[in-house]
């Protein structure tokens, strides 16, 4: 069936743009003659997930260095995962963009020197041969304190 107007006439064998429908969301590909939905990335589905703690884990594990990986969050992530929903980040696409935007600054204040205060209260904290260990390491913050440095 064509559908003709005074401004507007259908052409049979048009080229229409190609839609992908993932998830609730809409992606246009380029151009195709056909307008069947595509199969999607998986990369693309899992951009649209919703963050839970493991996601979390798995996007600091991905991005930052794994000497980072040697305390676990006391809440599982569950804690992070209520302050990442404070400031409107809920999907997993949002937190990797965010870790990727400030990476370098973040490594950057991980690998720089403790100050005098920082020091004294580090070692009241963990003591003296724990905190030695982790300086000599570079092992500042683990993940759950890199995340809230973000």
């Amino acid at each position: 069936m064509n559908y003709t107007s005074e401004y507007i006439a259908e052409e049979p064998d048009a080229v229409v743009p190609h839609v992908r429908i993932c998830v609730g969301a809409v992606q246009v590909t380029g151009r195709s003659t056909m307008t069947m939905p595509m199969k999607c990335s998986a990369r693309f589905e899992l951009d649209q997930t919703e963050l839970n703690e493991a996601l979390v884990y798995k996007n600091l594990r991905s991005l930052f260095p794994k000497v980072n990986d040697y305390a676990s969050s006391d809440s599982g992530y569950s804690e992070e995962l209520n302050e990442l929903r404070d400031f409107g980040i809920t999907k997993n696409k949002q937190l990797r963009l965010l870790l990727k935007k400030h990476r370098k600054q973040i490594i950057t204040i991980d690998r720089s020197p403790i100050d005098m205060y920082h020091q004294r209260m580090y070692t009241e904290e963990m003591g003296a041969d724990k905190l030695n260990d982790h300086m000599r390491r570079n092992k500042r913050f683990a993940y759950p304190g890199l995340l809230r440095i973000t």
